[in-house]
């Protein structure tokens, strides 16, 4: 009779105890926390972020008119190709970095969330046909279709 009793309140406190572990460890994760402060070369990388952003934007305005100035098969296309494709991969490397270092680095200019049906170009609720092969249409803007 002894055990039995030993062992029940045994498994009683450690149930108790555990109960109250999984308390404390909510009720730590639920204090806000203050975000984490940025050193000056982190503020610096997002700043350059941000000019790298606009930088971007006019890269592919450059190309966009040495393709309609000179055509595409020209040295001042390739030229602004590799301007944007070396500045692209500079926005890159700092956003990596600055998220590899728990900074929280705003999405991309047009990469925002965006319900399904809520995008450009796209009919609202409209169902995904990707898996079937050879469909081109001419309203799709899908990756398979252009």
């Amino acid at each position: 009779m002894k055990r039995r009793g030993s062992f029940s309140l045994a498994a009683t406190l450690g149930a108790a105890l555990f109960i109250a572990g999984v308390i404390t460890v909510v009720g730590q994760s639920a204090e806000p926390q203050a975000p984490p402060r940025l050193t000056a070369d982190q503020q610096k990388q997002l700043d350059q972020v941000k000019q790298l952003e606009e930088q971007l934007q006019k890269d592919r305005e450059v190309v966009h008119s040495a393709i309609t100035q000179y055509g595409w098969d020209s040295d001042q296309v390739d030229e602004a190709q590799e301007k944007l494709f070396r500045d692209r991969a500079e926005y890159r490397k700092l956003r990596r970095s600055l998220r590899a270092a728990g900074v929280a680095v705003p999405p991309a200019p047009g990469m925002e969330f965006r319900p399904r049906g809520d995008r450009p170009g796209r009919m609202a609720g409209r169902m995904p046909h990707h898996g079937r092969g050879g469909h081109h249409c001419a309203e799709c803007d899908c990756p398979c279709c252009e």
